[in-house]
Protein backbone atom coordinates (compact mmCIF):
# COMPACT_ATOMS: atom_id res chain seq x y z
CA UNK A 1 0.00 0.00 0.00
CA UNK A 2 1.46 3.41 -1.05
CA UNK A 3 2.23 5.75 1.86
CA UNK A 4 0.89 9.28 1.31
CA UNK A 5 3.42 12.23 2.69
CA UNK A 6 0.96 15.55 3.12
CA UNK A 7 2.90 18.91 2.81
CA UNK A 8 0.91 21.63 4.39
CA UNK A 9 0.88 24.79 6.79
CA UNK A 10 -0.60 22.06 9.39
CA UNK A 11 1.35 20.19 12.05
CA UNK A 12 1.20 16.90 12.49
CA UNK A 13 0.46 15.65 16.24
CA UNK A 14 1.63 12.17 17.62
CA UNK A 15 0.34 10.38 20.45
CA UNK A 16 1.83 7.22 21.57
CA UNK A 17 -0.38 4.81 23.71
CA UNK A 18 0.65 2.36 26.33
CA UNK A 19 -1.73 -0.91 27.04
CA UNK A 20 -1.28 0.01 30.52
CA UNK A 21 -1.15 3.17 31.25
CA UNK A 22 -1.35 6.68 29.49
CA UNK A 23 2.24 8.14 29.24
CA UNK A 24 2.23 12.17 30.44
CA UNK A 25 5.13 13.94 30.46
CA UNK A 26 5.62 18.02 31.20
CA UNK A 27 8.57 19.07 29.16
CA UNK A 28 9.37 22.56 30.25
CA UNK A 29 9.26 25.24 28.20
CA UNK A 30 13.07 26.02 27.91
CA UNK A 31 13.15 22.77 26.09
CA UNK A 32 10.50 23.51 23.81
CA UNK A 33 10.51 24.94 20.20
CA UNK A 34 9.02 26.70 18.08
CA UNK A 35 7.53 25.43 14.67
CA UNK A 36 7.19 26.96 11.51
CA UNK A 37 5.68 25.76 8.58
CA UNK A 38 4.74 27.30 5.30
CA UNK A 39 4.60 26.28 1.38
CA UNK A 40 4.65 29.45 -0.51
CA UNK A 41 4.15 29.75 -4.51
CA UNK A 42 4.09 33.05 -6.68
CA UNK A 43 0.26 33.47 -7.12
CA UNK A 44 -1.03 33.04 -3.57
CA UNK A 45 -0.58 34.71 -0.27
CA UNK A 46 2.15 33.92 1.64
CA UNK A 47 0.66 31.35 4.54
CA UNK A 48 2.62 29.81 7.53
CA UNK A 49 1.52 28.04 10.19
CA UNK A 50 3.13 28.76 13.63
CA UNK A 51 2.88 26.59 17.04
CA UNK A 52 4.94 24.87 20.09
CA UNK A 53 6.43 21.86 19.81
CA UNK A 54 5.65 18.78 21.84
CA UNK A 55 6.95 15.82 22.72
CA UNK A 56 5.46 12.60 20.86
CA UNK A 57 4.86 11.01 25.01
CA UNK A 58 2.89 14.05 25.19
CA UNK A 59 -0.89 13.87 25.73
CA UNK A 60 -0.87 17.60 25.87
CA UNK A 61 -2.87 19.26 22.66
CA UNK A 62 -0.37 21.45 20.30
CA UNK A 63 -0.47 24.55 20.91
CA UNK A 64 -1.63 27.09 18.04
CA UNK A 65 0.88 30.51 18.80
CA UNK A 66 -2.10 33.20 17.37
CA UNK A 67 -0.28 35.81 19.56
CA UNK A 68 3.18 35.29 17.97
CA UNK A 69 4.88 38.07 16.62
CA UNK A 70 5.52 37.10 12.59
CA UNK A 71 7.68 39.32 10.35
CA UNK A 72 8.28 39.31 7.14
CA UNK A 73 11.75 40.15 5.33
CA UNK A 74 12.25 40.61 1.42
CA UNK A 75 15.77 41.06 0.03
CA UNK A 76 16.65 41.47 4.35
CA UNK A 77 14.09 44.73 4.05
CA UNK A 78 11.34 44.39 6.19
CA UNK A 79 8.06 43.80 4.55
CA UNK A 80 4.96 43.74 7.37
CA UNK A 81 3.87 41.85 10.38
CA UNK A 82 1.79 39.06 9.02
CA UNK A 83 -1.44 38.96 10.24
CA UNK A 84 -3.11 35.73 12.67
CA UNK A 85 -6.20 34.85 10.95
CA UNK A 86 -6.72 32.02 14.04
CA UNK A 87 -5.24 28.35 14.47
CA UNK A 88 -1.79 29.25 14.66
CA UNK A 89 -2.16 30.86 10.65
CA UNK A 90 -0.10 33.69 9.70
CA UNK A 91 -1.40 35.58 6.21
CA UNK A 92 0.82 38.18 4.18
CA UNK A 93 -0.74 41.07 2.31
CA UNK A 94 1.29 40.50 -1.14
CA UNK A 95 2.14 37.42 -3.04
CA UNK A 96 6.28 36.57 -3.50
CA UNK A 97 7.79 37.07 -6.76
CA UNK A 98 10.19 34.98 -8.26
CA UNK A 99 14.29 36.10 -7.25
CA UNK A 100 13.26 37.67 -3.98
CA UNK A 101 14.64 36.01 -0.71
CA UNK A 102 11.94 35.82 1.07
CA UNK A 103 12.79 35.70 5.43
CA UNK A 104 10.10 34.83 8.10
CA UNK A 105 10.89 35.23 11.55
CA UNK A 106 8.63 34.11 14.73
CA UNK A 107 8.53 35.86 18.33
CA UNK A 108 6.94 33.96 20.96
CA UNK A 109 7.74 34.65 24.92
CA UNK A 110 9.60 32.01 26.47
CA UNK A 111 10.62 30.77 23.31
CA UNK A 112 13.84 31.28 21.19
CA UNK A 113 13.08 33.03 18.39
CA UNK A 114 13.29 31.49 14.70
CA UNK A 115 13.71 32.47 11.30
CA UNK A 116 13.53 30.70 7.71
CA UNK A 117 14.60 32.06 4.25
CA UNK A 118 13.39 30.88 0.69
CA UNK A 119 13.85 32.34 -2.66
CA UNK A 120 11.53 31.40 -5.64
CA UNK A 121 12.77 29.91 -8.77
CA UNK A 122 11.95 30.36 -12.59
CA UNK A 123 9.45 27.26 -13.71
CA UNK A 124 11.28 24.85 -16.04
CA UNK A 125 9.34 24.41 -18.69
CA UNK A 126 7.43 21.04 -20.44
CA UNK A 127 8.33 21.19 -24.16
CA UNK A 128 6.11 18.27 -25.22
CA UNK A 129 4.12 15.28 -23.64
CA UNK A 130 3.68 12.14 -25.75
CA UNK A 131 1.19 9.52 -24.69
CA UNK A 132 0.48 6.14 -25.79
CA UNK A 133 -3.54 5.03 -24.74
CA UNK A 134 -3.66 1.00 -23.87
CA UNK A 135 -7.26 -0.92 -23.08
CA UNK A 136 -7.41 -3.64 -21.42
CA UNK A 137 -10.47 -5.66 -21.03
CA UNK A 138 -11.12 -8.97 -18.30
CA UNK A 139 -13.35 -10.88 -16.00
CA UNK A 140 -13.55 -9.42 -12.30
CA UNK A 141 -14.41 -11.50 -9.71
CA UNK A 142 -17.50 -10.91 -9.23
CA UNK A 143 -18.35 -11.48 -12.59
CA UNK A 144 -18.94 -8.35 -14.62
CA UNK A 145 -16.51 -7.05 -17.47
CA UNK A 146 -14.23 -4.73 -16.68
CA UNK A 147 -12.08 -2.63 -19.29
CA UNK A 148 -9.55 0.03 -17.96
CA UNK A 149 -7.62 2.60 -19.83
CA UNK A 150 -3.95 2.92 -19.34
CA UNK A 151 -1.62 5.77 -20.78
CA UNK A 152 1.99 5.90 -20.84
CA UNK A 153 3.55 9.14 -20.42
CA UNK A 154 6.73 10.84 -21.94
CA UNK A 155 6.84 14.10 -21.25
CA UNK A 156 10.14 16.40 -22.19
CA UNK A 157 11.48 18.65 -19.91
CA UNK A 158 14.23 21.26 -20.20
CA UNK A 159 16.55 21.80 -17.54
CA UNK A 160 18.46 25.32 -16.26
CA UNK A 161 22.33 23.72 -16.63
CA UNK A 162 23.43 26.78 -14.25
CA UNK A 163 22.07 24.78 -11.22
CA UNK A 164 20.96 21.70 -9.16
CA UNK A 165 16.90 21.57 -9.98
CA UNK A 166 14.53 19.74 -8.20
CA UNK A 167 11.16 19.04 -9.62
CA UNK A 168 7.55 17.67 -8.28
CA UNK A 169 5.36 16.32 -10.97
CA UNK A 170 1.37 15.86 -10.32
CA UNK A 171 -1.35 14.33 -12.57
CA UNK A 172 -4.81 14.92 -12.64
CA UNK A 173 -8.00 14.24 -13.99
CA UNK A 174 -10.92 16.28 -14.97
CA UNK A 175 -13.61 14.62 -16.09
CA UNK A 176 -17.20 15.68 -17.35
CA UNK A 177 -20.54 15.31 -15.77
CA UNK A 178 -23.49 14.58 -17.61
CA UNK A 179 -26.89 15.29 -17.50
CA UNK A 180 -28.34 12.11 -18.82
CA UNK A 181 -32.34 13.93 -18.77
CA UNK A 182 -31.14 16.22 -22.14
CA UNK A 183 -30.38 14.36 -25.45
CA UNK A 184 -27.70 14.57 -26.61
CA UNK A 185 -26.22 14.21 -23.05
CA UNK A 186 -25.08 18.19 -21.96
CA UNK A 187 -22.01 18.44 -19.68
CA UNK A 188 -22.65 20.06 -16.51
CA UNK A 189 -18.98 20.38 -14.53
CA UNK A 190 -16.52 17.97 -13.58
CA UNK A 191 -15.08 15.92 -11.23
CA UNK A 192 -11.37 16.60 -10.67
CA UNK A 193 -9.25 13.61 -9.01
CA UNK A 194 -5.08 13.31 -8.85
CA UNK A 195 -4.23 10.18 -10.43
CA UNK A 196 -1.66 7.86 -9.00
CA UNK A 197 0.91 6.72 -11.04
CA UNK A 198 4.05 4.70 -10.94
CA UNK A 199 7.06 4.61 -13.14
CA UNK A 200 10.89 3.13 -13.10
CA UNK A 201 12.62 6.67 -14.12
CA UNK A 202 15.93 6.64 -12.59
CA UNK A 203 15.90 9.97 -11.55
CA UNK A 204 13.37 9.10 -9.00
CA UNK A 205 15.60 6.64 -7.27
CA UNK A 206 13.16 4.08 -6.79
CA UNK A 207 10.57 6.26 -4.62
CA UNK A 208 7.22 4.50 -4.58
CA UNK A 209 5.26 6.41 -2.97
CA UNK A 210 3.11 9.27 -3.29
CA UNK A 211 3.05 13.29 -1.88
CA UNK A 212 0.86 15.98 -1.39
CA UNK A 213 2.18 19.33 -2.25
CA UNK A 214 -0.14 22.28 -0.84
CA UNK A 215 -2.76 19.05 -2.27
CA UNK A 216 -1.49 18.37 -5.53
CA UNK A 217 -0.56 14.70 -5.02
CA UNK A 218 2.58 13.33 -7.00
CA UNK A 219 6.29 12.42 -6.97
CA UNK A 220 9.53 14.28 -6.31
CA UNK A 221 13.28 14.04 -8.52
CA UNK A 222 15.65 15.65 -8.96
CA UNK A 223 18.17 16.37 -12.20
CA UNK A 224 21.38 14.73 -10.83
CA UNK A 225 21.05 12.52 -14.26
CA UNK A 226 20.09 14.94 -16.72
CA UNK A 227 21.47 18.10 -15.35
CA UNK A 228 21.70 21.26 -18.50
CA UNK A 229 20.27 18.83 -21.16
CA UNK A 230 16.83 18.24 -21.88
CA UNK A 231 15.51 14.48 -20.72
CA UNK A 232 12.18 12.71 -21.34
CA UNK A 233 10.24 11.48 -17.94
CA UNK A 234 8.49 8.49 -18.48
CA UNK A 235 4.91 7.69 -16.41
CA UNK A 236 2.18 5.11 -16.19
CA UNK A 237 -1.47 5.76 -14.87
CA UNK A 238 -4.71 4.17 -15.17
CA UNK A 239 -6.79 6.91 -16.22
CA UNK A 240 -10.28 5.62 -16.56
CA UNK A 241 -12.09 2.44 -16.02
CA UNK A 242 -15.90 0.81 -17.40
CA UNK A 243 -17.42 1.84 -13.66
CA UNK A 244 -16.27 5.08 -13.98
CA UNK A 245 -18.77 7.05 -16.48
CA UNK A 246 -22.38 6.16 -17.71
CA UNK A 247 -22.23 3.40 -19.97
CA UNK A 248 -25.67 4.65 -21.27
CA UNK A 249 -23.30 7.81 -23.09
CA UNK A 250 -20.80 6.42 -25.97
CA UNK A 251 -18.11 8.40 -25.39
CA UNK A 252 -16.12 10.16 -22.56
CA UNK A 253 -13.51 13.09 -22.79
CA UNK A 254 -11.20 13.47 -19.68
CA UNK A 255 -9.35 16.18 -19.36
CA UNK A 256 -5.78 15.56 -18.10
CA UNK A 257 -3.64 18.06 -16.40
CA UNK A 258 -0.12 17.92 -15.71
CA UNK A 259 1.78 19.98 -13.36
CA UNK A 260 5.44 20.42 -13.19
CA UNK A 261 7.04 21.96 -10.38
CA UNK A 262 10.15 23.58 -9.65
CA UNK A 263 10.48 23.28 -6.04
CA UNK A 264 13.01 24.77 -3.41
CA UNK A 265 16.13 21.91 -2.68
CA UNK A 266 14.54 21.81 0.85
CA UNK A 267 10.97 20.51 -0.07
CA UNK A 268 13.09 17.59 -2.19
CA UNK A 269 15.17 17.02 1.07
CA UNK A 270 12.42 16.94 3.73
CA UNK A 271 10.63 14.29 1.43
CA UNK A 272 13.40 12.29 0.73
CA UNK A 273 14.68 12.15 4.51
CA UNK A 274 10.50 11.70 5.50
CA UNK A 275 10.71 8.69 2.82
CA UNK A 276 13.97 7.58 4.57
CA UNK A 277 12.95 7.70 7.93
CA UNK A 278 9.45 5.58 7.24
CA UNK A 279 12.11 2.77 5.89
CA UNK A 280 13.98 2.98 8.70
CA UNK A 281 10.66 2.10 10.95
CA UNK A 282 10.51 -1.25 9.19
CA UNK A 283 14.13 -2.17 9.65
CA UNK A 284 14.78 -2.92 13.40
CA UNK A 285 18.82 -2.74 12.72
CA UNK A 286 18.71 0.62 10.82
CA UNK A 287 19.16 3.76 13.04
CA UNK A 288 16.12 6.02 12.50
CA UNK A 289 16.51 9.21 9.81
CA UNK A 290 16.40 12.69 11.25
CA UNK A 291 13.43 14.41 9.03
CA UNK A 292 14.48 17.38 7.49
CA UNK A 293 14.04 21.01 9.13
CA UNK A 294 14.90 24.27 7.70
CA UNK A 295 13.83 26.53 10.41
CA UNK A 296 16.63 28.03 12.23
CA UNK A 297 17.10 27.08 15.84
CA UNK A 298 13.31 26.13 15.71
CA UNK A 299 11.41 23.09 14.05
CA UNK A 300 9.48 22.93 10.67
CA UNK A 301 9.77 23.78 6.84
CA UNK A 302 9.40 27.00 4.63
CA UNK A 303 9.88 26.64 1.25
CA UNK A 304 8.12 26.99 -2.09
CA UNK A 305 8.36 26.18 -6.01
CA UNK A 306 6.93 27.76 -9.03
CA UNK A 307 4.71 25.60 -11.32
CA UNK A 308 4.44 25.09 -15.15
CA UNK A 309 1.08 23.12 -16.70
CA UNK A 310 0.07 21.40 -19.62
CA UNK A 311 -3.36 19.73 -20.61
CA UNK A 312 -4.70 16.91 -22.92
CA UNK A 313 -7.95 16.18 -23.99
CA UNK A 314 -7.98 12.27 -24.16
CA UNK A 315 -11.25 11.31 -26.42
CA UNK A 316 -12.28 7.56 -25.97
CA UNK A 317 -14.57 5.75 -27.91
CA UNK A 318 -16.74 2.52 -26.91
Amino acid sequence: MNKILVLSIFVLSVCLFSCEKKLDIDIPDSEKHIVLNGIITNDSLIYVNVTKSKSVLSNEKVKMLDDANVKLFGNDLFIENLTNIGNGVFISSITPEIGVKYKVTADYLNLQSVKSEITLKNPEKIISIDTILEIKSYLAEYGDDFTDYSMKFKIKIKDNVNENNYYFISLMKKEPIYNFDQQPPVIIGYNDTYLYFDTNDPSFKGFINSYSLNGMFGKVFSDELFNGSEYIININSSILNQNSYNNDYSSVTPLLVVRLLTVNQDIYRYITSFNLNQQSEDDPFSQPVQIFSNVEKGLGLFSGYTMDVDTLLVEIEE
